[in-house]
């Protein structure tokens, strides 16, 4: 496989209603996802939660289910039909982000997380799988970017329509009303999405045979590349977690506002903010990367080394519009990882595997930092004594992983040329073929 890129690809028109399909149906995904991060306000206080269980609702009981089902939720979606696949686990996390609304007790919503997280395990590394068919590498990261900016603008959308539901009818008919409209693409998406051939854009022979789960394995752990970019992502996505489902509390909290405000503040940080760092850090690191494919790895750890200093300006200042503006580019440069990690993982594995090894990414990286995250925060705010300063304590507490980030990003992008060329999925496509 070599790193340079060749000259412009054309992409069939078939392949881009695929992606704005996809795109649709990843919006919901991080719609339903986040909407309970607005709605924990009003929760929090018609039920009287500690910030303990809030972690634990926000973190532990979404991330430890989320995680885990996308490993075999991947590995059938490599067996059988991706589109069908998806199209169950669309069904299941928007029918029960509805039923999530009759929820009348702590057990209760912990069961409807729970549930829309198996559903939802499977959105993004089946999404992923079907992307890297869909567009040839040197398009990919570009294709992912833009599949990506599903997330910001179901932010965006979460915490706008969540606070505005949640004032005008309440939090309950909230998750109701946007459950049922995500179950709307159900249909949609068996009709139309196509299920493109595995492999056809990496050579003939990368998609004819399923290996055994043990040589996938083995395949993985044998890239080192693959192997830091997991650690990474993980350290990441800790700070992230920790950060970003608190920030609604935190403006709650230590500026006073109200659910209404706080849902348009986090829409411009995580939705307006996601969005450029998004669209930006895709279209970068496809340009950057035609000279030298470190830049995949270069430029997540530049954003990470700005993050840390200007988050702890937005925790700090008692300037709620600097913090708010500063908000905004800490959702950007938050955000600048996703599609370079992605597009790379993808091309670093063979095609017949991407789904299970794109879960496997999902898995390692979430299955700490997305269930301790939030908790990691609750519970030294609780330690601290739950005031608004607790808070803001806890959450600059967690940035301690974003620097250990910076260091293994930069170490991956030392063997990573040498990986695209030389990958254990080359040689492994070759021996399946």
């Amino acid at each position: 496989m070599s790193i340079d890129t060749p000259a412009r690809v054309q992409v069939p028109r078939a392949s881009w209603v695929a992606l704005a399909l996809l795109f649709a149906i990843g919006v919901f995904n991080y719609l339903d996802r986040t909407i309970i991060s607005i709605l924990q306000i009003p929760m929090k206080a018609e039920l009287g939660f500690t910030d303990t269980q809030l972690g634990l609702l926000l973190g532990a009981s979404f991330g430890l289910v989320y995680t885990t089902f996308g490993l075999p939720i991947g590995r059938l979606a490599d067996r059988t039909s991706r589109k069908g696949v998806l199209g169950v686990c669309l069904l299941v996390w928007t029918g029960l982000t509805a039923v999530t609304g009759f929820a009348t007790s702590y057990a209760a919503l912990l069961v409807c997380r729970m549930g829309v997280a198996i559903g939802e395990a499977g959105c993004a590394p089946i999404s992923h799988s079907l992307i890297s068919d869909l567009f040839p590498r040197e398009r990919r990261a570009g294709a992912v970017a833009l599949w990506a900016m599903s997330l910001p603008l179901g932010i965006l959308l979460g915490f706008l329509l969540g606070g505005w539901l949640s004032h005008a009818l309440g939090w309950r008919h909230a998750f109701l009303w946007v459950g049922l409209a995500g179950m709307l693409l159900v249909p949609v998406t068996f009709l139309i999405l196509r299920e493109p051939i595995r492999g056809a854009l990496d050579g003939a022979r990368a998609h004819a045979v399923l290996p055994p789960l043990r040589d996938v394995l083995k395949l993985m752990w044998a890239c080192r590349s693959y192997r830091l970019i997991l650690v990474a992502a993980a350290l990441h996505l800790f700070s992230f977690y920790a950060t970003s489902i608190w920030f609604p509390q935190f403006y709650a909290r230590v500026h006073h506002m109200p659910i209404r405000e706080v849902g348009g503040v986090m829409a411009l940080i995580g939705g307006v903010g996601g969005l450029i760092g998004m669209a930006s850090a895709g279209y970068l690191s496809d340009r950057l990367g035609k000279t030298d494919a470190r830049w995949y790895l270069r430029l997540p750890a530049i954003a990470e080394a700005l993050l840390i200093p200007l988050t702890l300006v937005q925790l700090f200042t008692p300037n709620l519009g600097l913090s708010v503006a500063v908000g905004v580019v800490n959702g950007a440069l938050v955000q600048m990882y996703f599609a370079p990690m992605i597009a790379t993982t993808q091309s670093l594995m063979p095609a017949r595997v991407r789904t299970f090894t794109g879960a496997f990414y999902v898995f390692f990286a979430n299955v700490f930092s997305m269930s301790l995250g939030p908790v990691f925060v609750g519970v030294i705010s609780d330690r601290l004594g739950g005031g608004p300063q607790a808070l803001s304590i806890a959450i600059a507490l967690a940035l301690v992983a974003s620097a250990a980030a910076i260091v293994v990003f930069l170490t991956a992008a030392r063997t990573l040329r040498s990986d695209l060329v030389t990958t254990p999925a080359t040689e492994f496509a070759e021996k399946a073929g």
